[in-house]
């Protein structure tokens, strides 16, 4: 019987994807990461988007950060000096909600990292060492 490939956890894969891939990899993950939560910033900011899917009201994003902070502070106490912070700033509403919707897609990131740094490093390396693809190919037959 052929034999079946264990299934590697989630961890066991970002390891074996650090020392495979390093700088290239991190530098992917943070760009991706990059990317994403300025691009959610700017389309809040702009009000492109709303999180009015958070709430049921269809107040602002900046209100409907502070509702759901408020309702927070009755269980966390300790949020509440910087509730007044947010409270007279909407950047940090747009920044948070940014935030928070880049942790969510984090999965989806995850996915586009794994499969795109693999050819960006490849592609690196052919650049560094001014070798084509079928140039690595002759020189490992002669």
């Amino acid at each position: 019987p052929i034999p079946q490939p264990i299934p590697q956890s989630f961890s066991n894969r970002v390891i074996n994807f650090w020392n495979r891939y390093g700088k290239v990899g991190l530098t992917t993950y943070v760009t991706t990461w990059t990317i994403s939560f300025l691009s959610f910033y700017t389309l809040l900011s702009h009000q492109l988007i709303t999180p009015s899917f958070l709430t049921s009201s269809s107040s602002t994003p900046h209100e409907t950060f502070v509702s759901i902070i408020s309702n927070l502070q009755v269980a966390q106490p300790y949020l509440g000096p910087y509730l007044d912070a947010i409270k007279g700033n909407p950047n940090v509403t747009n920044a948070a909600m940014a935030f928070m919707a880049t942790k969510v897609i984090e999965p989806i990131r995850w996915g586009f990292v794994f499969a795109v740094t693999p050819k960006i490093s490849s592609t690196l390396y052919h650049y560094r060492t001014g070798k084509k693809n079928n140039e690595k190919k002759d020189d490992a037959l002669g």
